[in-house]
């Protein structure tokens, strides 16, 4: 017996010569009113996507960033617990100064002829993070590498106690309290202050700085290179275009008030002496 309902066949393309009867019901196609509409629209949804991604991809960064900060914390407080002082103060600081043992012949030899206290007070520079100031076996493998016999007596000279470990007091440098791993040699305007005064950006450009580097990448600023990155001090043909910019270590002799800085998503220093501005990021290390 057949049966009562009709069965619906899917779509199919009329053949050639075939002729639509008027009132059919086959679909019509898109106008170009239509089409640009569906353009238009996916346009839209497309750009909101790109803004969206951005967004995310920020907000990593700024996680990523305060988790690096958070490390470069701890690796200057272990630095301090281990000998008492931040890095650059007290015995740590440059013999011609007072209270100092570091000798200006002991920085490292990459360090620009007359360049040499510019290099060691700029605020981006956690060298003594990384090297032994208060020996002449900086990197610790107890042997004296080139540049590192700085009287000529072939011996290993210490300059203070704390240049040495002393398991007993749990006392003296007991570093390196950072890897190397992402971080290089950054070029920084000397008009920067240790109080978190002036610029970065400005002054006669201080060479092969050695700084630890946030997540957000961004080129050189200007025509003088400021905030460009090396992977080794002194060579040229190791630049990099983009890098993240150098974190910095402001106000190490107002304990109340030393912080670490970020410049934040937009790599620029918007800070003073006396306030942190614009998405730069200022942690302290003693609140």
């Amino acid at each position: 017996m057949p049966s009562r309902h009709r069965s619906h066949s899917p779509f199919r393309v009329p053949r050639p010569g075939t002729r639509v009867r008027p009132g059919s019901s086959l679909p019509r196609g898109f106008t170009l009113l239509e089409l640009l509409i569906v353009v238009a629209v996916m346009a839209i949804i497309a750009g909101a996507a790109i803004v969206i991604l951005g967004e995310t991809e920020t907000r990593a960064q700024q996680h990523l960033a305060t988790s690096e900060i958070g490390e470069l914390k701890k690796a200057l407080l272990r630095f301090r617990e281990d000998t008492g002082y931040f890095p650059t103060q007290g015995p740590f600081n440059l013999d011609s100064r007072a209270g100092g043992f570091v000798p200006q012949a002991n920085l490292p030899d990459y360090v620009a002829s007359g360049a040499e206290i510019a290099w060691f007070d700029c605020p981006a520079n956690f060298w003594q993070l990384f090297e032994n100031p208060l020996t002449e076996d900086r990197n610790g493998n107890g042997v004296l590498d080139s540049g590192e016999d700085t009287n000529g007596n072939s011996t290993i000279d210490t300059f203070h106690s704390l240049g040495v470990w002393n398991p007993d007091a749990g006392r003296g440098w007991h570093g390196p309290y950072l890897s190397r791993t992402g971080n290089g040699y950054v070029r920084v305007g000397a008009s920067l202050l240790t109080t978190g005064a002036g610029s970065p950006t400005t002054g006669t450009a201080i060479n092969d700085v050695v700084g630890v580097a946030d997540p957000f990448e961004k080129s050189p600023v200007t025509a003088t290179l400021y905030l460009q990155w090396r992977t080794a001090p002194t060579v040229v043909e190791s630049a990099l275009s983009r890098w993240g910019r150098p974190y910095l270590l402001l106000d190490v002799t107002v304990p109340n008030s030393t912080r670490l800085m970020s410049m934040g998503a937009n790599g620029t220093y918007e800070s003073s002496a006396s306030a942190t501005a614009g998405d730069d990021v200022a942690v302290f290390l003693l609140r």
